[in-house]
């Protein structure tokens, strides 16, 4: 797994340019692959359901990864998607 670090831009000046730029690399984004639009923990099957815009979907079981394994039931239920649908937040 890659960890990332979130980078701070809260004193950065929004300007018209800036605004632009933001704009156009969300536009450049949107089509750059496939991301998830909703995320469930499926009880039953002990696994976090990822479902995408074309209606597929893959199943990752708990068991399987350490950073879901120590989360209790109620915080498996309550994450949800983050980042244009690349990550899962909690």
């Amino acid at each position: 797994m890659t960890t990332v670090k979130a980078h701070s831009r809260f004193d950065e000046v929004v300007t018209q340019e800036v605004l632009g730029k933001a704009i156009k690399r969300g536009s450049q984004r949107v089509d750059t692959g496939v991301h998830a639009k909703e995320v469930q923990y499926v009880h039953s099957l002990q696994s976090l359901l990822i479902v995408f815009a074309d209606q597929s979907a893959v199943s990752l079981p708990i068991k399987n990864y350490p950073e879901l394994g120590s989360l209790q039931e109620s915080e498996l239920k309550a994450l949800e998607l983050g980042f244009g649908g690349s990550a899962l937040c909690l």
